[in-house]
């Protein structure tokens, strides 16, 4: 695949999400990623677009993967702690399933219910698959939230991004949600100084 091509990015993007509207939804919250990573550090993401869907990588983690499954998120694993001070701010694991977000299953093939940070030892995220559905623009709100501390995790405590990860980034990704979405993402530090 050519990763400056806008036409192949495109065919990619709507074979593994032919939905209009789910589509918009999913460029929309792998952009809320991008924007936030590139807050942080221009030169530590990257996205990747394969025949199996879009990859956004931050640091060393897929952070968000659009695919024909849906769209697969890594969340800040703060909501699952007991302290009493995390569960008046953050919501509960049923809160999430309710909006449609649903941990992977330990074990389950293709699982990635965790990530763990620069030690190897501690958790830090829980990912799983979200399913947007007429309650979105309330849900995303709360989901959204622990995705963006997930990605400030995944750059200030996590593992160092890999260095193959930039050149395997894909710039027609970029020019296509430009385009056809009308959202103005940023280029990573590493293209821009090519």
């Amino acid at each position: 695949m050519n990763r400056n091509s806008e036409i192949e990015v495109q065919n990619i993007v709507e074979s593994v999400c032919p939905d209009q509207k789910l589509r918009a939804i999913y460029m929309s919250v792998i952009s809320d990623g991008i924007f936030e990573a590139n807050r942080y550090d221009r030169g530590i993401w990257a996205v990747r677009v394969a025949r199996g869907g879009v990859m956004l990588t931050v640091a060393h983690y897929y952070v968000c993967t659009v695919d024909s499954i849906g769209v697969w998120l890594a969340l800040d694993n703060a909501f699952l702690r007991t302290e009493e001070n995390f569960r008046n701010y953050l919501p509960s694991m049923e809160q999430l399933n309710k909006w449609g977000w649903k941990m992977d299953e330990a074990g389950a093939p293709k699982a990635y219910p965790v990530y763990k940070d620069r030690s190897k030892r501690t958790d830090f995220s829980a990912n799983g698959y979200y399913s947007p559905g007429k309650n979105h623009p309330e849900a995303w709100k709360h989901i959204r939230k622990l995705f963006l501390n997930l990605i400030y995790s995944a750059i200030y405590y996590g593992q160092d991004m890999d260095k193959d990860s930039p050149g395997l980034h894909c710039s027609g990704f970029l020019k296509y949600v430009r385009n056809r979405y009308g959202i103005a993402l940023p280029d990573p530090l590493y293209i821009a100084q090519d």
